[in-house]
């Protein structure tokens, strides 16, 4: 198209191409087609314009599950191992407990009350 345009003033008589030229200038032809195709390019761009927006917002969304799911798996965690903590520490204080008793020792003597 632009080499019609551009060839005009030399294929055309110099009459006939200055009215034509007059003619565009009066429609503004760059102005107009430059308009026409930024909209249409616009309108061609939105498609995979929102496609990409769509897949990082989803993307986004996924990120926040999994983060909110760490987050609650990090606490049970912590809940578990204050639990085993404790656990651990209470079986080894019944653990000396136990340890302290001497099964092999002669029972303690009985307490005996004077009798009058």
């Amino acid at each position: 198209m632009s080499y019609v345009l551009s060839s005009v003033p030399k294929s055309l008589p110099h009459r006939l191409s200055a009215k034509l030229s007059q003619q565009l200038a009066a429609i503004d032809y760059t102005h107009q087609n430059a308009l026409r195709i930024s909209s249409e390019i616009r309108r061609a761009l939105k498609g995979p314009a929102n496609d990409v927006r769509i897949g990082l917002q989803r993307n986004v969304e996924k990120l926040q599950n999994k983060k909110e799911q760490t987050t609650k798996f990090k606490a049970e965690a912590e809940v578990a191992r204050k639990y085993f903590g404790n656990l651990v520490r209470s079986s080894n204080d019944l653990r000396q407990t136990v340890q302290r008793v001497d099964l092999e020792a002669a029972p303690p003597a009985a307490i005996s009350t004077p009798t009058h």
